[in-house]
């Protein structure tokens, strides 16, 4: 389990055009929910 503050490992899921997205690669970029 992750503790709060810790850094989320990294991972790759398709969004919803079938494009994989990393957590890596949103890194410094604003996300939106």
């Amino acid at each position: 389990m992750i503790e709060p503050g810790q850094e989320a490992p990294d991972f790759t899921l398709p969004d919803q055009n079938g494009d994989e997205v990393t957590l890596s690669g949103l890194r410094g970029q604003p996300v939106v929910p």
